[in-house]
């Protein structure tokens, strides 16, 4: 999902195309809650979905939806544009880590996650550092993220090494810890 004011996306994978209606649901709400008074006026997309649903929940929340022809990505150039910035973004973290191709959709939601701490196309600066354009998801979720070092001290490398700590394993004095390998 694309927000173009803020250029936030919110990402989601799903297992069927039956779960699509009950994340956008989920996603409308928690938009709406977030920046009341200011509601989401209208959604675009394809008649691919279960239409009789989503019209419910557009009608429950005052959206006005925008349909377009069925496979025509072409219609909904901002969307399909970002949809192809991430699959992209993801296969290059995917094989910068050597990570097998079954990670390909963490390293895409990861790619996002880094999009959304990028500052993008804003003239609306940081009131904690006036050099710094606030980012989008400092924009969507209404906060300052203070300077580049506050806002990026979370993130690491995709594909970092890490220990998976099985349950009712117990570790001893030599067992291996959060640091080296």
């Amino acid at each position: 999902i694309l927000d173009p004011y803020y250029y936030y996306i919110y990402f989601s994978s799903h297992k069927s195309r039956s779960e699509y209606g009950a994340t956008l649901a989920r996603t409308i709400k928690y938009a709406n809650n977030l920046h009341h008074p200011l509601l989401i006026c209208h959604v675009r997309s394809d008649n691919e979905f279960n239409q009789t649903k989503l019209n419910d929940l557009y009608a429950e929340c005052g959206i006005k939806p925008q349909l377009t022809a069925p496979d025509s990505s072409f219609q909904n150039g901002p969307a399909e544009r970002c949809n192809r910035t991430i699959r992209r973004g993801g296969l290059c973290l995917r094989a910068g880590a050597n990570a097998p191709p079954e990670t390909l959709l963490m390293a895409m939601a990861y790619f996002v996650y880094l999009l959304m701490h990028i500052p993008r196309k804003t003239t609306i600066m940081s009131k904690r550092d006036p050099s710094r354009p606030l980012t989008p998801i400092e924009l969507q979720e209404n906060f300052d993220g203070g300077t580049y070092k506050q806002l990026t001290s979370d993130l690491r490398p995709f594909g970092a090494e890490c220990w998976v700590l099985k349950s009712g394993h117990r570790m001893n004095s030599i067992s291996p810890s959060g640091s080296g390998k």
